[in-house]
């Protein structure tokens, strides 16, 4: 049994994980949890409800969650015992497409300041669109995308610094 306790802002969870099953405050959790790269990609399943996010680890308790565009940063209080692979030659301020689509409009210029949050460019996925927000507070320094240009999973769509 493993316990831990997950800040998410001003928001606290207990989380228990024994074996293959979990809880969160209590309450068990019925979902599967899918390695899909090493690069930090994962899928949750519920029921017939599926879920793509990339975790990357910042340092041995904070752990950045990206998922439907937007980010996250959960606060460990006991630091995991088999860590997630770090990101791989991906600096913190680096964004990357969540999953193939078509950048649909670029909110920015390289080159301009931006303020951790703010959103930088909007893809579209399967009729679905979402703001790309930036993942710290600094300057555009690369926007190697263009609207209307098909990307990649994975692919860098910004740099901030």
């Amino acid at each position: 049994m493993t316990l831990y306790t997950v800040s998410f802002g001003s928001r606290q969870y207990q989380v228990n994980i024994e074996g293959s099953h979990a809880t969160v405050n209590g309450e068990p959790v019925k979902a599967t949890f899918q390695t899909l790269n090493q690069y930090g990609l994962h899928l949750l399943q519920r029921g017939y409800q599926a879920m793509e996010f990339h975790l990357c680890l910042q340092d041995e308790e904070t752990l950045q969650v990206l998922v439907s565009g937007r980010r996250l940063v959960a606060h460990i209080a006991n630091p995991f015992r088999r860590k997630p692979a770090r990101c791989q030659d991906a600096p913190s301020g680096t964004l990357t497409a969540p999953m193939p689509g078509q950048v649909v409009q670029v909110l920015v210029e390289e080159g301009q300041a931006v303020k951790e949050g703010q959103p930088l460019l909007v893809i579209e996925s399967m009729k679905m669109q979402m703001q790309m927000r930036s993942p710290l507070t600094g300057r555009v320094a690369c926007l190697p995308v263009a609207a209307g240009q098909q990307v990649d999973k994975g692919q860098v769509l910004a740099q901030v610094e």
